[in-house]
């Protein structure tokens, strides 16, 4: 709170403060008055330039509390001692003990030894989110500079320490013997030394030299650093990655910067140079506003090179745009385009880049209107198989969709809208497709061009009535399809389509009440689907129109489905549990126009969880005839089969899970993806395991067992299948997480998988060991790093080059 006074302010108010006080005091008058506990004092300040009369001198409240507050007029100083707090604007200052020394606009703050001589109540400086510690601090109010002895801040779970710290300004604090480290102890496990640093707030530190110490054992030197503390999204240098392989050789990735001069756009430039293969240039380009529009820009360049000369020049371009224009228009497009059909395969990184052998482009433009429910469609697009050569290219396919609605509606006739009627529904929906084929000559080799233009109508008549006892839902509908075959000639395609449903459940309820069974619920579902088609094809003609007709064709299936459902209710004390036991489902259908086996296979599931940690699937499909196409329900014939069965137990409590673990992504957009981590996602065997499992706690133990068996059956053969799957999980201290995982083959009586995985957690530090014994996933992985800072690092593969610190 600013108030307006003269250059004498300051002195008329305590002096005003004196005068009221009690006349007990007045021994003290001349050298100490004792002032009230909590209160408000004036100090000086000078006048922004932007503040009115900007020559006059303002003066600022400073809210203080301590247990004695005492005004020395020799020394014309205001003590402050027990607990005392000072406040001025966002800043806070708490200490035992803290001097102001009016005259100069000076705050002292500090410790006060105990009996045995140690500090206690040393000061913490706070402004805003900041803190500060420190053994003895100045503040200068005028200047807003200051000086730290044996300070240390945090910062973005950092922890900075320094000899003596001098703020120099609002946003500018010079460090001499500074430190900077994640780890939380007094004496950390790691940290950053600096002689001298220069800390510009939420920008950047400077520091000369720069020395990283594990222990207190020096491990690297640099003659000076610049390290960004910016929050959030900001532009800065990417961290250099250092490797080696073995098409490549030697290689350094990653070198460049990252862009984010605005909150609507960002841009990444980065380079990578190889030993044996050149170098490469990558660049990503974004750019989105919110609700309205998101897009991006990404290409690469590479100039590939072997025993010193250039080889080839390759390149990738890869384009996104979406944008809504208003609520019920929407537009977007992509598109990608490569110098040549392995470009990906051999530059990029990503597992799906790698394996993806096809190419697509594509735009999409789509309009709604909500109120009528109508809604229009338009979309190119296009896809190239790199291995054929072959591509597809749809120009246009449109679309118009007009979503299910009441045809009399309660609101219109102001009826009540339960007449049977009212859930009287139509839709329509009309396409057209022009497609455009390139298909390789399976004698010749070469491509041929393959064009074809289909357009095709839907109307449809529903409705869903409810009675006592059964849903009846009929429906009625045509379609007209009207098409231009890649041979050029035109058929026609008439189809009426109709269909009745039914359906109902049947319920039934046992109370057996033994023990903590309380009761039984059965569920039946029997469902019966009748659909007939009659479909007309015309061929030839003009447009189709007088050419040959098809005799019509008519269809007609019976779908028969039966779901059983099982659930129990049990009861202990007061805690009541409902839950799933069984679901039991088959289905078959019945083709009434053909003349063999007119019935299609049974098909059966089964689900079984008695408890939490055990459950059973079992499927089934059967033939309802013999081998003689003689109808036997009673002994179907077994097609084929498959069970699967999985048993979990786990004990000792929640446990919880490493909050500071580097292992995880992480969402900052100035942390890009670590490419040798991708790249060691592809190496057979070193595969990270799901769900993080390496430093998850979950548990001082866990254990998995699953057995899957299936059975395949033709008629001439069949094939079994037959394996089981383990895991082991457990936690022989708070920091330790060891696990096996294994797969062995029954039929083939041989172990196709098993991995072993242990991690540990150091505190600031994490390490993990990975090995997969045999195997075409044969291999090892072993990583120690930082987990605020999992750039900083050692790890060896297997196979793969040695050491990679950065």
């Amino acid at each position: 709170m600013l108030q307006k006074r003269t250059s004498m302010g300051i002195r008329w108010m305590l002096l005003f403060l004196i005068l009221s006080s009690p006349p007990a005091a007045a021994k003290t008058f001349e050298k100490v008055r004792t002032l009230p506990v909590k209160g408000t004092v004036a100090v000086r300040s000078e006048p922004e330039e932007s503040v009115p009369g900007a020559g006059e001198v303002w003066s600022d409240s400073v809210h203080y509390a301590a247990q004695s507050v005492d005004y020395r007029f020799d020394k014309n100083t205001i003590l402050f001692l027990g607990d005392a707090k000072i406040r001025y604007g966002k800043m806070t200052l708490t200490a035992e003990k803290i001097t102001l020394r009016i005259k100069d606009d000076m705050i002292l703050a500090e410790g006060i030894p105990d009996s045995a001589g140690k500090p206690v109540g040393t000061p913490v400086f706070k402004e805003g989110t900041e803190e500060i510690r420190g053994f003895r601090m100045t503040y200068n109010i005028k200047t807003k500079k200051g000086t730290v002895v044996s300070g240390k801040t945090a910062f973005e779970k950092g922890f900075y320490r320094g000899e003596c710290i001098r703020q120099m300004g609002k946003d500018v604090l010079f460090v001499s013997r500074g430190t900077y480290t994640t780890c939380d102890r007094d004496h950390p496990h790691y940290h950053f030394y600096s002689r001298r640093m220069k800390v510009l707030v939420n920008d950047k530190v400077i520091a000369k030299p720069l020395i990283f110490y594990v222990a207190d054992v020096p491990v690297f030197y640099l003659p000076f650093a610049i390290l960004p503390i910016k929050k959030g999204r900001h532009s800065g240098i990417l961290t250099p990655r250092y490797g080696s392989s073995r098409y490549d050789g030697r290689f350094i990735r990653n070198v460049g910067y990252y862009l984010a001069s605005s909150d609507y756009w960002d841009t990444t430039v980065k380079t990578s140079f190889f030993e044996k293969t050149g170098w490469l240039l990558e660049s990503d380009f974004r750019y989105a506003l919110r609700y309205r529009f998101r897009g991006s820009v990404t290409g690469s360049y590479k100039d590939e090179w072997r025993s010193g000369e250039r080889v080839k020049r390759r390149w990738n371009l890869r384009l996104s745009h979406s944008q809504t224009l208003d609520p019920t228009l929407s537009f977007r497009g992509s598109a990608h385009f490569a110098s040549d059909k392995t470009y990906m395969k051999d530059t990029s990184l990503h597992p799906i880049d790698r394996m993806n052998r096809t190419m697509r482009s594509d735009l999409f433009w789509n309009k709604r209107w909500p109120k009528s429910g109508n809604s229009l469609s338009a979309s190119i697009s296009h896809s190239k198989f790199l291995d054929t050569s072959e591509s597809t290219l749809y120009l246009p396919r449109i679309g118009f969709r007009r979503a299910r609605k009441a045809i009399f509606s309660p609101d219109k006739l102001s009826e009540k809208a339960d007449r049977w009627y009212h859930a009287l529904y139509y839709s329509f929906q009309t396409n057209a497709l022009h497609t455009q084929r390139k298909r390789k000559n399976s004698l010749t080799g070469t491509l041929e061009d393959k064009n074809s233009t289909d357009l095709k109508g839907d109307l449809k008549l529903s409705t869903s009535q409810k009675t006592r006892w059964f849903n009846l839902s009929p429906s009625l509908g045509w379609s007209e399809r009207w098409q231009r075959a890649e041979d050029g000639e035109y058929i026609r395609t008439d189809a009426l389509n109709t269909s009745v449903g039914l359906n109902t459940k049947l319920y039934g309820l046992f109370v057996p009440r033994i023990g903590a069974l309380k009761a039984i619920r059965h569920v039946v579902e029997p469902r019966a689907a009748f659909r007939m088609q009659h479909r007309r094809i015309t061929r030839g003609g003009t447009y189709s129109f007088g050419g040959e007709r098809d005799p019509v064709k008519p269809q007609r299936f019976l779908n028969l489905s039966l779901n059983n459902l099982i659930q129990i209710k049990t009861q202990k004390g007061k805690k009541e549990r409902k839950l799933t036991l069984a679901t039991l489902n088959a289905s078959t259908s019945y083709d009434f126009e053909r003349e063999t086996r007119p019935f299609s296979d049974l098909r059966t599931s089964l689900s079984i969880k008695p408890v939490r940690r055990f459950d059973v699937r079992f499927s089934a499909v059967h033939s309802l005839y013999d081998r003689d196409d003689t109808f036997d329900p009673l002994r179907p014939d077994l097609k084929n089969v498959s069970l699967t069965s999985s048993l979990r137990f786990s004990g000792g409590g929640r446990g919880k899970k490493s909050e500071t673990s580097g292992l995880r992504s992480s969402t900052d957009p100035f942390l890009h993806r670590d490419a040798d981590s991708e790249e060691r996602s592809t190496i057979p065997g070193l595969e990270p395991p799901e769900d993080d499992e390496r430093t998850s706690t979950s548990g001082p133990w866990q254990f998995q067992l699953s057995h899957y068996y299936g059975l395949y059956k033709t008629t001439t053969s069949s094939r079994k299948t037959s394996w089981i799957k383990g895991s082991l999980r457990f936690n022989p201290t708070a920091h330790w997480r060891v696990s096996y995982v294994f797969n062995y083959d029954i039929e083939d009586k041989e172990m196709t998988a098993h991995d072993v995985s242990i991690y540990r957690d150091l505190h600031c530090w994490e390490a993990q060991f990975q090995w997969t014994p045999s195997g075409y996933r044969e291999g090892y992985y072993f990583l120690l790093n930082i987990k605020e800072l999992p750039d900083i690092k050692i790890e060896k593969k297997r196979g793969r080059g040695a050491f990679s610190f950065r």
